[in-house]
């Protein structure tokens, strides 16, 4: 495990790090929504943009954009499909052992999470690298926060069945909500995780 662990990511501190887009480079402003009947963190063009090309956060993107029609779903708008399902390239990436992966193991968690808001009985998969993602999460290397993503993803979708956990695994602190706005490597993980708050909020009443 300790060497797939190193390669899976250079073990540097995350969320210091200026993102690939370029440092200093404007990403536009964002909307902020209540986290009640909008998310807290919006989509902008910017995001929409790099959605649909192949760029290195792309995942990212699509995650996000996701997110606003899966809540729309919880808010009881008919949403029956997600806006950006996985590719089949990232279909076939999410089973082996890359950097990325798990941002795609979550696009593919988002869809069943629609799926069962719909009704529907999806199969939920283990990945080979299920047990990793939770000895990362836990550390404050490279890659953490893409695990704790999928991580709530699943609680997410436990709640749904009606099942345990009785709250969200992974809670931002207040240094790294403060750092979702600003145009660094991991704004665009702290966002998705602000969204997954609200999420779980809408699913239980909180």
């Amino acid at each position: 495990a300790q060497a797939v662990y190193k390669s899976l990511q250079i073990p540097f501190l995350v969320g210091e790090l200026c993102s690939t887009m370029g440092c200093g480079q404007s990403i536009g402003p964002q909307e902020r929504g209540d986290g009640v009947t909008t998310l807290p963190w919006i989509p902008n063009d910017f995001i929409e943009q790099r959605a649909g090309k192949n760029h290195e956060k792309r995942a990212k993107c699509m995650i996000l954009l996701n997110q606003v029609a899966i809540f729309k779903k919880m808010n009881g708008e008919n949403i029956t499909e997600l806006p950006y399902p996985p590719l089949p390239y990232q279909l076939e990436r999410a089973e082996q052992n890359i950097h990325g992966a798990w941002d795609f193991i979550n696009l593919i968690y988002q869809g069943n999470l629609l799926e069962k808001l719909n009704g529907g009985r999806p199969e939920i998969r283990e990945f080979p690298t299920a047990q990793l993602m939770k000895e990362r999460a836990n550390t404050n290397y490279s890659g953490a926060f893409e695990a704790q993503k999928v991580l709530n993803e699943l609680a997410l979708i436990q709640r749904v069945n009606g099942s345990e956990p009785a709250e969200l695994p992974f809670i931002l602190n207040d240094t790294r909500r403060e750092r979702a706005g600003k145009n660094i490597d991991q704004s665009w993980d702290f966002q998705a995780m602000m969204n997954q708050e609200a999420m779980w909020k809408k699913l239980t009443g909180a």
